[in-house]
């Protein structure tokens, strides 16, 4: 099952709609809350369920995250 999921994602028309259904799937869970909703899916929801807004609380990958989004004007 998983190497078919690997295939599958790896079709760009099938990864984009699988992408932004989470998206919109991690935008309810969160009710718009941007960050929480790319900490959800950079880091996982276990760690955006925790984000209280301090992102030195964070690893590096997820820093980072937050910072590329804030420098491409997403937040």
């Amino acid at each position: 099952a998983a190497k078919e999921v690997i295939r599958l994602l790896q079709i760009p028309e099938v990864n984009t709609a699988f992408s932004v259904g989470y998206l919109n799937a991690l935008d309810q869970r969160y009710s718009g809350d941007t960050e929480k909703v790319l900490i959800g899916y950079n880091q996982g929801v276990s760690v955006a369920d925790k984000y209280d807004g301090d992102a030195s609380k964070l690893n590096k990958e997820g820093r980072g995250y937050l910072e590329k989004a804030r420098k491409l004007g997403v937040l």
